[in-house]
């Protein structure tokens, strides 16, 4: 009787377990701190874009420095009066983050950039932009435009004339406010196969055309044969290039 009371008593316990082992928070196995912890949000509520507003996408066109290296240059180059973040989010590519719009702004207009004497483009971060990396058969360039009429010394005026040349992305904050006029900085997209002529000729509305002058104090290396942007054709190995002329 002892023993059949003691199995008894036994299997009350394992029933009992049973229950509340039905009735268990499984989520509780997986207890996070609160700020790491997640919930539904229908799109509409979600907004995650003010926290990159300050953001810019960096990429290495060819090798990339050491990544600790990196690091500490564009903290000592760009963060000596607030912090810079840098975030790797792929082969060659980064989201520097700032803590305010001005400063990201002055390190765009300050380009082109050079870490280690490896150009390093960025541009802004757009809303959207289901890919980051950049399009090296397509680069942004600052380039100075000289003789500019002062009629078009407006954003929609250095849009026309930069049309011209590439496609315009953005101008320098000097420009922007008008405390220079000796010249216009102005970053365009250009084309592997763009053209970049000394002088341009800028249609008025009286129909007279007015000669601009195109200075690019920086233009990247680029390969005829792989027809993108970062390396010279001489760097090609000669098995790649038969296997290119063999396509």
């Amino acid at each position: 009787m002892d023993i059949e009371g003691e199995g008894c008593s036994t299997n009350q316990q394992i029933r009992n377990l049973k229950e509340k082992a039905g009735t268990r928070d499984w989520r509780k196995l997986f207890a996070t701190p609160e700020d790491q912890s997640l919930q539904f949000f229908p799109l509409e509520k979600v907004d995650g874009e003010k926290l990159w507003k300050n953001a810019v996408v960096g990429q290495f066109i060819g090798h990339m420095p050491n990544f600790s290296l990196f690091q500490r240059l564009v903290s000592i180059m760009w963060g000596s009066d607030s912090t810079v973040e840098v975030k790797p989010t792929g082969r060659n590519l980064f989201i520097i983050q700032f803590l305010s719009a001005k400063k990201r702004d002055s390190v765009l207009e300050k380009g082109p950039w050079h870490i280690q004497n490896k150009p390093l483009i960025i541009r802004k971060r757009e809303p959207g932009m289901s890919s980051l990396d950049l399009d090296l058969t397509r680069v942004p360039v600052w380039i100075h435009l000289r003789n500019v009429p002062l009629e078009l010394f407006t954003k929609d005026g250095l849009s026309y004339i930069a049309n011209l040349v590439g496609t315009p992305l953005y101008m320098d904050w000097i420009i922007a406010t008008q405390k220079r006029l000796a010249f216009a900085k102005i970053c365009v997209e250009l084309d592997i196969n763009a053209e970049v002529l000394e002088t341009i000729d800028v249609r008025m509305k009286n129909d007279t055309l007015i000669t601009v002058h195109v200075e690019v104090p920086w233009f990247p290396q680029k390969c005829n044969h792989c027809n993108i942007f970062g390396h010279v054709t001489n760097l090609v190995s000669r098995k790649e290039l038969a296997q290119k002329e063999q396509q």
